[in-house]
């Protein structure tokens, strides 16, 4: 191998750390006596990935390396926080979820890990072809996560959705990589950024292929029309695995999404368009279609495809060519503060599934009389993803609009669906919370949240305050990590 090669791995500490933990856990799960392997394993995955964090932070910033495949940058660094830290909640969560076994914990928390280490490439990757390879491998871990309860029909249904369509879209992702790759002559995205500025660059090839590609990409983010496999999904896995598909597996997709197309579409109007369309079928679709469910995970499901939506109309606004530093930052804060809330709320889904057994929205009815602070943090959670101040909600979706209207009069009737359809979201957030509040109560028993889901929606509740309240070092650390992205 060449020793400039060598060299270059240095710069990869944090995910050379995370590999060398999924292998260290699978070998103590070997040795761990079945009545402590749960309290151990997950207390050393979830430490072990806090220090990967700390390694992240410090390590070097490089640019461009191992053959020009992998961009070591702050882009990459923000979302591979997200990710690490999504990581962190979700197996806390795990401990706490009765439906994972003792006896599989050690493989289970492997498999995130391994999960983790394959995001973390993703948001690096600056060649198609890694690109590919880190798309492809996790979806592998999260097909398997997603069925991980035995004997449960609906995780199984919900994992083999998420095959199928994820085999599909891998194909059609791979053609359409290959005629982008014979129109531009590279792999790598740096190279093609050059290549298209050069003119009659954008032939029928590319376009077909770019928009064959936009199939992955919608897989993994969850854009319709490529979103049939996320209610079964969410609704049918493991809830500490819903909550990793929905946070950093999503941050994860928008991350690659987002070079690739920065790189690939910038100033190309008929295809930021196409965007641009696909977003506002995205949030409408996600929104009316979650207006008719009563299960909350499923709820959720479609709350996130409509939230893809949004995050889509900052994609839009990075890739018109006007508001290129506000698009971007405003898909990063996006995208950091729909894991905030969205951790915090499957924290307390959590608590209520090991109270009830249930993730129906009417087994919530009058929680609020025996469970009052359980229940307002829940709406703190519900508040902040309708968008409405003082949440990080809010400041999420004041900058995706704010950067869609800086992008100029041909995107302002973007901008006002987008607003339409906050409205209409208002509807079922506030369904769960008409339940909570004025519901009968059924059960009078309190719900017992366990240490560490108190400290995860304690947590995500006051840093859903802090983002709206004191919004400037969460905007400040999005928008630093725009500088030099390419």
């Amino acid at each position: 191998m060449n020793t400039a090669l060598l060299k270059d791995f240095i710069y990869l500490v944090p995910e050379i750390f995370v590999l060398c933990l999924g292998i260290l856990i699978l070998g103590f799960d070997l040795f761990i006596p079945e009545r402590f392997r749960r309290r151990y394993i997950i207390n050393l995955s979830v430490w072990g990935l806090l220090l990967s964090l700390v390694l992240l932070v410090y390590a070097p910033a490089k640019g461009l390396i191992l053959g020009n495949m992998v961009s070591i940058d702050a882009y990459g660094v923000f979302f591979k926080g997200i990710i690490i830290l999504s990581t962190v909640f979700a197996l806390t969560m795990a401990r706490y979820y009765a439906p994972i076994k003792d006896e599989v914990i050690g493989e289970f928390s492997a498999l995130v890990v391994f999960a983790a280490l394959g995001m973390m490439f993703m948001v690096s990757s600056s060649d198609l072809l890694m690109i590919f390879l880190s798309v492809e491998f996790v979806s592998i871990a999260f097909f398997v996560l997603t069925g991980y309860i035995k004997n449960d029909p609906k995780s199984a249904e919900g994992a083999l959705k998420y095959f199928l369509i994820g085999a599909f879209s891998a194909g059609i992702f791979v053609y359409g990589m290959s005629l982008v790759i014979t129109s531009t002559g590279t792999t790598n995205l740096k190279a093609m950024t050059e290549i298209l500025r050069g003119p009659g660059a954008y032939s029928p090839l590319f376009i077909c292929g770019f928009l064959l590609m936009l199939v992955g990409f919608g897989y993994k983010i969850a854009m319709v029309p490529f979103h049939s496999w996320a209610p079964e999904a969410y609704e049918g896995a493991p809830t500490p695995v819903t909550a990793l598909l929905s946070t950093a597996s999503k941050a994860a997709g928008f991350a690659v999404l987002l070079r690739v197309a920065l790189a690939a579409v910038t100033g190309k109007g008929d295809l930021v368009m196409a965007l641009a369309v696909l977003s506002a079928l995205t949030m409408t679709a996600g929104n009316l279609m979650a207006l008719q469910q009563n299960n909350v995970k499923r709820l959720l499901a479609y709350s996130g495809i409509a939230h893809s939506g949004y995050i889509l109309m900052g994609v839009v606004a990075a890739c018109s060519g006007t508001a290129p530093a506000l698009g971007i930052t405003s898909v990063l804060l996006y995208a950091f503060v729909y894991m905030l809330m969205n951790i915090g709320i499957f924290a307390v889904i959590i608590a209520f599934f090991n109270k009830t057994g249930s993730d129906d929205m009417q087994s919530y009815s009058g929680f609020s009389k025996s469970n009052p602070y359980l229940a307002l943090v829940l709406v703190v959670f519900l508040v902040s993803l309708a968008g409405i101040p003082p949440t990080a909600g809010f400041i999420g979706k004041f900058y995706v609009f704010s950067a869609i209207i800086q992008a100029g009069q041909k995107f302002l009737w973007l901008a006002i669906i987008g607003i339409m359809n906050s409205v209409i979201a208002l509807y079922y957030y506030f369904r769960i919370a008409y339940f909570v509040y004025f519901g009968e109560q059924k059960d009078e028993r309190k719900v017992e949240l366990s240490t560490g889901l108190a400290v995860i929606a304690g947590v995500t509740a006051v840093l859903v305050l802090l983002a709206c309240i004191y919004p400037d070092p969460f905007i400040s650390a999005a928008a630093g990590s725009v500088l030099n992205l390419w």
